[in-house]
């Protein structure tokens, strides 16, 4: 993930990996390593903070053979300077997101596979 400030130029701020991916292909098949987990889903940003969806757990294999959601409930805040401001858990596996000032809303999935708008 990289981070820039837009002013008279583009500039880097910062970069930072969440995942390494490592993998392999089979002609024009992905395959991902047992070893590898999930990182960000979903993200958007505000003027102040940028929000990510974040698993760090799942496996991602178990995503590409459907046992798992590509979807997370744990939602991390970080200042532009890519330093965690909050974490939370949410009740919903979360689809998308979207910021407005310091509001986040977002596309959530409950356990029932019901899909809702949710402000956070």
């Amino acid at each position: 993930m990289e981070l820039y400030e837009i002013d008279s130029n583009i500039d880097l701020v910062k970069s930072e990996c969440l995942i390494n991916p490592d993998f392999k292909t089979d002609g024009n098949r992905f395959e991902p390593e047992d070893r590898l987990v999930a990182g960000v889903s979903s993200c958007s940003a505000s003027d102040s903070l940028f929000v990510v969806s974040f698993d760090g757990v799942t496996r991602i294999r178990d995503i590409f053979d459907g046992d798992k959601s590509p979807w997370f409930n744990r939602l991390i805040w970080f200042d532009w300077k890519f330093r965690p401001v909050r974490q939370a858990l949410v009740d919903y596996s979360i689809a998308c997101l979207c910021m407005s000032g310091d509001t986040v809303y977002a596309i959530g999935q409950n356990q029932h596979s019901e899909m809702f708008i949710l402000q956070l």
